[in-house]
């Protein structure tokens, strides 16, 4: 029974950490931007406020109904998170037709659960025993649809944690700091759920997954105070390189183009397959006398010359 006093004691604290996940970022002017986010904390309370009323519940058919809107938050959970990161770190902001997709899976666990008397698509053996005042309701084994919708769910979170951690590795310490804030808001429900559906702990019934995913909302909060998380979004070096109005040119030590922006492209009239791989003195030299150009030598550690930095800028009249 002390798993299900620890639960209830805890509640509080987790309905705190998921109101402030809501309400704070508002009067800081943070993540209120993020539509993807704001749902995704609308769901951790929506979890939390129906893992409570499950535990509460003396009904076998009303317990079971709510286990399987459980699985619905479990499910889609992942895939917003998944959806967040897309649109934290820009790589898609509009709604597009395929992220529908991403919700199917928990739509059909959840609707499993509720015809699941005997199916065993979601449970396996579902029974009910009296424990005190909990009707405590266990599973022999989970069921295909519910291994699918796990193998999604990790998936999505998995994926969309790397996207945030790929993002964010090479900026400012800053960013760093935010992300691991927003890891530690993720990881910690993950690995709760982890520990129940592989029956870690031996004779623990209850799952702490909603309680630690709202309790995440307090790693957002603190990381919004402190890191000014979602209130300075790192923005992709290479779509700053590509929309900058300079021409930029990088070449290796024997003056061979290896890379360069749109602009480089445009002020000479070439395209980047055409370019790259070409000398950069064969492809800049009809552009004397109407283009700007500044060389800037990079060298290694050990002083020798590594690259060649060049900036083009277009001459005024030109442009």
């Amino acid at each position: 029974m002390a798993q299900y006093y620890a639960f209830l004691i805890l509640v509080p604290i987790a309905f705190i950490g998921s109101i402030l996940a809501l309400i704070l970022p508002r009067l800081v002017h943070s993540y209120h931007r993020f539509v993807w986010l704001r749902i995704f904390n609308y769901m951790q309370l929506g979890y939390l406020a129906v893992n409570l009323v499950e535990l509460l519940a003396r009904s076998p058919a009303l317990k079971q109904s709510l286990a399987s809107m459980d699985y619905l938050f479990i499910g889609a959970g992942p895939s917003v998170w998944l959806l967040f990161s897309l649109e934290y770190t820009g790589m898609v902001r509009d709604r597009r037709p395929w992220q529908a997709l991403l919700f199917v899976m928990p739509a059909v666990a959840c609707a499993a659960g509720f015809v699941n008397g005997g199916s065993g698509l979601l449970w396996r053996d579902l029974h009910f025993e009296q424990l005190g005042w909990v009707l405590a309701m266990s599973e022999r084994a989970y069921g295909p649809v519910a291994l699918a919708m796990f193998a999604q769910a990790y998936c999505a979170m998995l994926v969309g944690s790397f996207i945030l951690i790929k993002h964010t590795a090479l900026s400012h310490a800053l960013f760093r700091r935010q992300t691991s804030w927003m890891m530690a808001g993720v990881v910690i429900p993950l690995l709760f759920n982890l520990a129940f559906i592989l029956k870690l702990v031996p004779g623990w019934n209850k799952d702490y997954s909603a309680l630690a995913a709202s309790i995440g909302g307090l790693f957002f909060s603190v990381g919004c105070l402190r890191y000014r998380l979602f209130s300075v979004v790192p923005v992709s070096r290479e779509a700053v390189f590509q929309q900058i109005r300079t021409g930029v040119v990088v070449t290796d030590e024997q003056g061979v183009i290896v890379d360069l922006n749109q602009a480089a492209c445009r002020m000479i009239g070439a395209s980047e397959v055409t370019l790259l791989g070409k000398q950069a003195q064969l492809a800049l030299e009809p552009l004397y006398g109407r283009v700007e150009q500044v060389r800037h030598p990079m060298h290694g550690p050990d002083g020798r010359l590594q690259a060649w930095h060049i900036e083009l800028r277009e001459a005024e009249g030109e442009s």
